[in-house]
């Protein structure tokens, strides 16, 4: 970046540069507040110092005294603070080479300096701290390189990216194209900080709008972009639109056309004592002012209106019946009243003043005609259509309203514009007819034609949303005789597509769902397809929208064909009006269109901003087909792109499980974000009952393989769960044997001996009762040596099941060898005082026994009482464990079966020894079975109570 840029010689020049970087003006408004002062500070302390060279020197004068309207020897003799206050009120006036000439100063010579020699080291540049030669400059970079060193920076840079930005984008316009693919590589990751920062809104936003507002009231031309290209797309130049409310603002009423020197100096006078100005008059010399002029010149009629203007500034009681007062004076009174309502209340406060007199005064008002009528109607048609009261409005445009200028008539085609996009067509439409018999007033047969053409366009607009296509058509066909630029055949073309396509609104301007649909849509589109083509080339960004609809509705391959001039279209539709086009629906399915074409090209540079673009605009319902979302994840996951997690867990939660398959299963079980984890985890639970068992379970098992591997032992217990409960409800219990077989996948969450007692239900259930015999033998076995209570149950069920008798005798030897060698088993301990137990486990078998149970319990241990509960395999064992919770606080020992999902069992374990209650398990399945776990259980309890300490 060199410190002076040759076109510095020349400020009014401009550098042409490449279509993707944001205009100086703009990216000027679009800096941050704090960034924007930083600037300007050093920029006024080297200027005052006398840095800059003679003829910057004076041309930066003269263009600041001429923006805050000082004199140059004003400017020149400023201090470096006031400089710099001065530069920040001017700046958007200074136009793109001045611009340019602080913000290298800053980057060379300033605080930016930091900012600039990274960039050059990053790139490898020879550079002597921020200078660098011409030669340097214009030579060519490593493509290699700077991709990858501009992703480097990008992620060093931290707080700083704006400024990072901000250095890349002056870059571009100063450096030769050469550099292009190092400045783009750097502003693919860090455009959106800097681009998307909304202009700061404050005095010198009021005031460029303040000076706007004066230049239209005065009468001067304003360029074309003044008039703005309709619902149909938007043109640079214009301010971004707001709600209906609000839209429109009178011209100053100094402008009226009917006021001589005298009428405007009264009215600045009465202004400036109002707002106090220093040397201004005092609010009673005012009155006493006004007074004498109304009884200088009783019968002129521009006396009564200030008359009524001070009265209401004052806020006086209308005074509208005086002595000898007619129609005429009255009315001219009511004119200045409503004036200096606006002036003091602005649109409410006229509006208030309207409704506050007689409908017989405001109909002699509307009838009187003549120049104050007319200024009147100037200020209250556009606060009674900001107010939704379109008939009054209309009533008063047909009859009083006449324009001032052609300024005046694109107030009224802007309110039409948004009135469209708010939903408001019959009512736009109203406005514009009222309107079209006004143009032979306005002076100049450019201005009318101009202003027709946008009117008539904006008519046929109005008739598309109104569904009266053939009308729209017609009208449209009839404009391009009349169309004189490139520009407006353009836009014609594009309003003729949406025509043919059927689209109303905008916002209906969408691929269709079904592909079969979509191919309907490609065939309407085509025989437009060559004009789009121009039309997109001439700058209408909706053409290039319409494009690449019609490429994905086709199925077209050939993204990179289509992905440039659409990422062109979407920075115009950012850049120039994007409240507008983001109302409209059209931005965020442009930017999700856009996203799509860049993951089909599997570049891994602008894949991840493509997969970020993607995943918000699944934020926007209908922005793309979901089978096209779908193709486009697929692309980001095989890109690897680092974003291509956050998209798939938006398009998990914008989907539902349904959309669930091995590839996203997979990415989001590895996913560093524990959050797209847990979503996949619950998304598994509460997969559609459409799926069969078998896909569901394939699923979980990969989820399963991802979470091992990412090491969140929680989630693949909870994946762990659902294949049980696969395996025991839905006949996979198959297919969950084979996945034990797998160490790895359980061996952090389960033990061996749950997976063992696990695989002997399976293979029991299976029939594959030898397999089971073996499970059941290995776990008897280590019973034994352990001295468990469970292994006499254990040996039982190896017993029941058909065990060799050979192995059933070795068992039974060593369990009496065991048994001889220990403490004679006792009898069931005496019990101080009543106990309550807690069963937990079996099915519809085990709850048969219930009440034989109970009444044995009756006669052998009537003092307790067991509370049974038989969960079955059923999947909510969460809510159950919810539920059972006041049982266990109050139960003294649990009896938990093995017979229940390996989830359960753990997690009623955990809470019995978070209360310090005695469980004890129930490894058989009959009523024997328990009720010696039962008696094991009183035992325990008996044991505990007679160890505690007395009270």
């Amino acid at each position: 970046m060199p410190p002076h840029d040759p076109e510095f010689s020349s400020p009014r020049g401009e550098v042409p540069r490449p279509a993707s970087l944001v205009p100086m003006q703009t990216l000027w408004r679009r800096l941050a507040a704090p960034l924007r002062r930083r600037i300007a500070e050093s920029a006024a302390g080297r200027w005052h110092a006398g840095a800059f060279e003679p003829d910057l020197d004076e041309f930066l004068v003269g263009r600041v005294a001429a923006s805050v309207r000082f004199r140059p020897a004003t400017v020149a003799r400023s201090s470096p603070e006031r400089r710099a206050r001065l530069l920040l009120q001017s700046a958007p006036d200074l136009g793109a080479p001045l611009l340019r000439v602080l913000l290298v100063d800053w980057f060379v010579h300033g605080g930016g300096g930091p900012t600039l020699e990274a960039v050059y080291e990053a790139l490898g540049v020879p550079h002597d701290g921020t200078q660098v030669v011409r030669e340097v400059l214009s030579g060519p970079l490593d493509p290699e390189r700077t991709v990858t060193a501009m992703a480097r920076l990008v992620d060093q840079a931290g707080e700083e990216q704006e400024a990072l930005g901000l250095c890349l984008e002056v870059l571009g316009h100063t450096c030769s194209p050469a550099w292009a693919p190092a400045v783009h590589a750097g502003l693919a990751a860090v455009r959106a900080p800097v681009v998307g920062h909304e202009p700061e809104v404050g005095p010198q936003a009021e005031g460029a709008a303040r000076r706007a507002a004066g230049a239209s009231a005065s009468g001067a031309p304003t360029s074309e972009a003044g008039l703005d290209a309709g619902v149909g797309e938007a043109r640079p130049g214009e301010a971004p639109p707001e709600p209906v409310g609000g839209t429109l603002a009178p011209d100053p009423l100094e402008a009226a056309e009917a006021f001589t020197t005298l009428d405007r100096l009264l009215v600045r006078t009465v202004v400036a004592a109002l707002q106090g100005v220093t040397g201004a008059f005092s609010l009673d010399e005012v009155d006493d002012l006004v007074g004498e002029v109304v009884d200088l010149n009783d019968t002129r009629l521009a006396s009564r209106f200030h008359l009524g203007f001070l009265d209401a500034l004052l806020e006086r009681p209308p005074a509208l019946s005086g002595a000898g007062d007619n129609a005429p004076r009255r009315a001219a009174y009511l004119c200045g009243r409503l004036q200096g309502a606006m002036r003091r209340h602005g649109p409410a406060g006229l509006l208030a003043a309207f409704d506050a007199v007689s409908a017989g005064e405001r109909e002699e008002l509307r009838a009187a005609g003549g120049p104050l009528a007319a200024e009147t109607a100037r200020v209250l048609v556009p606060a009674l259509l900001d107010a939704g009261r379109v008939d009054e409005a209309v009533r008063w445009l047909r009859e009083t309203w006449r324009p001032a200028g052609r300024q005046d008539a694109e107030l009224l085609l802007r309110w039409a514009r948004h009135a469209l996009t708010a939903g408001l067509p019959d009512d736009a439409r109203r406005v514009l007819e009222a309107l079209e018999g006004h143009l032979p007033r306005l002076s100049g047969a450019r201005a009318a034609s101009e202003v027709g053409f946008q009117l008539h366009r904006r008519r046929a607009i109005a008739e598309r949303h109104l569904g009266l296509a053939a009308a729209a058509e017609a009208r449209l066909r009839g404009l391009e005789a009349a169309a004189e630029t490139p520009l407006q055949r353009a836009q014609l073309v594009t309003d003729l597509a949406l025509v043919g396509l059927g689209v109303r609104g905008l916002e209906g301007l969408a691929l269709p769902e079904e592909p079969t649909q979509r191919a309907t849509f490609a065939a309407a589109l085509a025989p437009h397809a060559p004009g789009l083509r121009a039309a997109a080339e001439a700058g209408v960004p909706l053409a290039s929208f319409l494009l690449a609809l019609g490429a994905l509705a086709r199925g077209d391959d050939a993204s990179d064909d289509r992905a440039e001039p659409l990422r062109r279209a979407v920075a115009a539709m950012t850049e120039d009006d994007r409240t507008f086009w983001e109302r409209s629906g059209v931005l965020p399915r442009a930017r999700a269109v856009l996203a799509l074409l860049e993951l089909r090209r599997l570049d891994l540079g602008q894949a991840t901003a493509a997969a970020a673009r993607l995943e918000t605009a699944l934020e926007t319902p209908g922005a793309l087909p979901r089978d096209l979302v779908d193709d486009g994840l697929r692309q980001a996951l095989l890109a690897d792109a680092p974003g291509a997690v956050g998209l798939a867990s938006a398009f998990l939660r914008a989907h539902g499980p349904a959309v669930l398959d091995h590839d996203l299963t997979q990415a989001l079980a590895r996913a560093a974000d524990a959050g797209a984890r847990v979503a996949l985890v619950d998304a598994l639970e509460a997969s559609p009952a459409g799926r069969t068992a078998s896909t569901r379970f394939a699923l979980l098992e990969t989820a399963l393989g991802g979470l091992v591997a990412a090491g969140d032992e929680a989630l693949a217990a909870r994946a762990l769960d659902g294949l049980e409960r696969l395996a025991c409800e839905d006949g996979e219990a198959a297919a969950l044997l084979r996945l034990l077989a797998d160490e790895r996948l359980w061996a952090g969450v389960w033990s061996r001996a749950e997976v063992r007692e696990l695989r002997a239900r399976l293979l029991e259930g299976l029939g594959r009762l030898d397999e089971a015999v073996a499970e059941l033998s290995a776990l008897a076995h280590a019973a034994i040596s352990d001295e468990d209570e469970e292994a006499p149950e254990l040996v039982a069920r190896v017993r029941a099941l058909g065990g060799a008798a050979a192995d059933v005798e070795a068992l039974e030897r060593r369990l009496r060898a065991h048994e001889a060698h220990g403490p004679a088993p006792s009898p069931v301990s005496p019990l101080p005082r009543p106990i309550r137990l807690l069963f937990l486990g079996g099915n519809e078998t085990q709850a048969r026994y219930e009440q034989a149970l109970t009444a044995w319990l009756a006669a052998e241990h009537p003092l307790v009482t067991v509370e049974f509960e038989f969960p079955g395999w059923g999947s909510n064992w969460g809510r159950l464990i919810e539920r059972l919770a006041p049982a266990l606080e109050r139960a003294d020992g649990l009896v938990l079966m093995r017979f229940v999902r390996t989830q359960l069992g753990r997690s009623a374990r955990a809470r019995a020894g978070e209360l310090g209650l005695p469980w004890v398990p129930c490894t058989g399945h009959g009523e024997q079975a328990i009720r010696r776990a039962l008696e094991r259980a009183i035992s325990a309890v008996a044991e505990r109570l007679r160890r505690a300490p007395s009270p």
